[in-house]
C-alpha cells in the first residue's frame, strides 16, 4: 500500500481506545470499597474505644474495691487512651473527603 491509502484507512478508523473499560462500573466498585473501608474503620474505632473504657472502669472500680491504689494510674492511662481514640476519630470524620491525594 502506498502512504496515501494507509493514511485514508487510518483517518476512517474509530477514535476509540483499544483498551476500553467501563468507567461507571469502576466508579461503583471504588464507592463500594470505600463504604466497606469506612464501616471497618468505624467498627475498629468503636471497639477500641469501648474496650479501653471498660478496662479503665475495671481498673478504677477494682482499685476502690480492693483498696489498691496502684490500679488508679493504670485506669487513668486507659482513660487517656480512650480520649485520644475519640479525639482522633472526630478529627478523621471532620477531615473525611478533604484529601489532597488522588
Amino acid at each position: 500500500m502506498e502512504f496515501e491509502e494507509m493514511k485514508k484507512i487510518w483517518d476512517t478508523q474509530n477514535k476509540k481506545n483499544i483498551y476500553v473499560f467501563d468507567e461507571e462500573a469502576l466508579h461503583r466498585r471504588v464507592i463500594k470499597k470505600n463504604i466497606g473501608v469506612k464501616r471497618m474503620a468505624n467498627i475498629d474505632e468503636w471497639g477500641m474505644l469501648i474496650m479501653t473504657l471498660m478496662l479503665a472502669l475495671y481498673m478504677i472500680i477494682g482499685g476502690m474495691v480492693d483498696n489498691a491504689i496502684y490500679k488508679f494510674p493504670q485506669g487513668a492511662i486507659f482513660l487517656i487512651v480512650a480520649g485520644y481514640i475519640y479525639w482522633d476519630r472526630k478529627k478523621r470524620l471532620k477531615n473525611e473527603g478533604q484529601s489532597d491525594r488522588t
